[in-house]
């Protein structure tokens, strides 16, 4: 919980209730600390103030806080969970697990041999929509869901979402014992190609009715597990009944769900002493606890 400043009123502005805002130094209404947390940009002092979130809920009874980027240099490593370590930009991922998978990928570590703790990366098929409402798929090389889901997110841009209802029409092929994706337009099935391109973005060709691709690198598209959404309070609920939970912590860490808004993941915290789950999406402020505060602990 969060310690309320002393609180007062001034004559020549009847209804404003006003404080000392310590982190700017000034003397600040309610209102006013709401709009400015509200409108506050990542490197803002008020973007991530407990105050101002709280005092944007008396403002706004009615609605939801917005939907708000956090911050991109802080917080947990989206690979190993540790939130002591300074955070890459680019990928969300902390300094120590960034310098080993550039070992794995060059194939020795500092000492000149060949690293045999790193744990292999899997391709893992994150679908978004853009801000202009246009369709991308993501293919990111992660150690699971919750690193891929954290990473395409975290350079998403605003106003952008995680497509977790995407419709696909795939059909099993006994001979090859896996699934194949099936033109929508005339029902082939096995004639879907992809290939990478830009930074990781996925692009999509139906060989059966578009005719010879243009370019190289295309490969018949495999058909990957898609993640699915849920709010915070059942998120929590599937935590609480995963039978390998791990040790109690200290620090929110990313889980394997995008939260039903779209813009962000659910984070957990597992507490003491009772073991269980509390969860929260940091972008829509949805917590399985209904407090409006937990979003930003």
């Amino acid at each position: 919980m969060i310690e309320l400043p002393i609180y007062r009123a001034l004559d020549i502005a009847p209804g404003q209730r006003y404080f000392d805002c310590l982190p700017l130094r000034a003397s600040l209404s309610t209102s006013s600390c709401a709009q400015r947390w509200a409108a506050a940009e990542t490197s803002s002092q008020c973007h991530a103030c407990e105050l101002g979130r709280a005092h944007h809920a008396d403002h706004n009874l009615d609605k939801r806080p917005g939907l708000r980027k956090t911050d991109a240099n802080v917080g947990a490593c989206f690979r190993c969970g540790r939130t002591d370590l300074r955070i890459i930009k680019v990928n969300g991922l902390c300094v120590s697990c960034s310098n080993r998978e550039a070992e794995w990928r060059k194939g020795r570590n500092g000492k000149g041999k060949p690293p045999i703790t790193f744990k292999p990366l899997h391709s893992i098929e994150v679908a978004v929509q853009r801000p202009d409402a246009s369709h991308e798929r993501h293919l990111v090389q992660a150690l699971h869901d919750a690193e891929a889901l954290g990473r395409v997110l975290r350079n998403l841009p605003a106003g952008g979402r995680l497509q977790t209802s995407e419709r696909r029409v795939v059909a099993w092929n006994a001979a090859t014992s896996a699934f194949e994706h099936v033109c929508e337009r005339c029902g082939t099935a096995g004639l879907i190609l992809e290939r990478m391109r830009g930074e990781g973005a996925l692009e999509r060709h139906a060989w059966c009715c578009n005719g010879e691709p243009v370019g190289a690198g295309w490969c018949l598209a495999e058909v990957r597990r898609l993640p699915f959404a849920l709010d915070a309070e059942a998120a929590a609920v599937w935590l609480n009944t995963d039978p390998d939970v791990q040790e109690p912590g200290d620090a929110w860490v990313p889980t394997a769900y995008p939260c039903k808004c779209g813009a962000g993941l659910i984070e957990g915290l597992l507490t003491k002493p009772a073991r269980r789950w509390n969860t929260r999406c940091r972008a829509c402020g949805d917590s399985s606890t209904n407090d409006p505060m937990l979003g930003d602990m």
